[in-house]
Order: C-alpha cells, then sequence, then structure tokens
C-alpha cells in the first residue's frame, strides 16, 4: 500500500467524530500538550477566536522560549457530558502540578455540530474543581 495512502488512512482513523471525542481531545491538546495551534483546528466560534488571540499573545515569547521547558504535569477527569441533538457540554476537573504546587481547574467545554462536524464552540475556564453534585430528593 502507498505510505501517502496508509498516513492518510490512519490521519483519518485518529480524527475525533463525537462530541465527546472531539471535547476529550480538545482538552488534551488545549490543557495537557499547552498547544493552542493544534487546538485550534478544533474549534469555531467564540473558541477560535479565544485561541487565536492567545496565540497573538504568546507569539512573540514562544520565539524565545519552548513550552516545553517549564510543561507543568497535567490530570484531567470527565465529570459530566451531555449531548441534546446538535449541541453538547461537557465538564472536567483539571489537575495541574508543577513541582510542590498544585492548582484546580474547572473546565466547561460547549461543543457544536458545524456544517457535520463537531467542533469547540466556547469553554471556560474556573479556578478550583467543581462541587460534587448533590443527590436528587426522591419523588
Amino acid at each position: 500500500m502507498n505510505k501517502l495512502l496508509l498516513a492518510a488512512l490512519l490521519l483519518v482513523g485518529c480524527t475525533p467524530k463525537t462530541p465527546v471525542q472531539v471535547a476529550d481531545k480538545f482538552v488534551d491538546l488545549y490543557f495537557v500538550e499547552v498547544d493552542q495551534a493544534r487546538a485550534l483546528a478544533l474549534s469555531s466560534g467564540l473558541a477560535r477566536s479565544k485561541l487565536e488571540e492567545e496565540l497573538s499573545l504568546v507569539e512573540k515569547v514562544r520565539q524565545s522560549y519552548d513550552p516545553e521547558q517549564a510543561k507543568p504535569s497535567i490530570y484531567y477527569v470527565r465529570r459530566d457530558s451531555q449531548v441534546q441533538g446538535e449541541h453538547a457540554r461537557m465538564t472536567y476537573d483539571i489537575t495541574i502540578k508543577q513541582g510542590r504546587d498544585e492548582s484546580k481547574r474547572n473546565a466547561l467545554i460547549s461543543v457544536e455540530l458545524t456544517d457535520g462536524k463537531w467542533t469547540v464552540g466556547n469553554f471556560i475556564v474556573k479556578e478550583e474543581h467543581a462541587p460534587a453534585a448533590l443527590p436528587r430528593p426522591a419523588p
């Protein structure tokens, strides 16, 4: 089999297709890999605008500084996912460890179906992990 064809087939197989896969991949790229440029390919709307702005802000810094140099260890857990029609929302608890320091964040990722493709339409990051859900009272 042609090497180029094989590479193309592998790329197609790795492309996230469901809203959960898109959100998970976005979290991997944006938070874990600290790679806004690659996360940009999964975004649309406000998320795309936020990433483009971040990239323009860090452009000069990254000319002499590689994010890998001081990259923290980042772990995440998807806490919730809700898919309704062409819209989905996922929440993640993110833990960032650098040396002895540890910080916690909560990310809300909104995913939408645009032109037949799921993309991240917006993301919001807050301090601390989300509180545990309260049990619902019995009817």
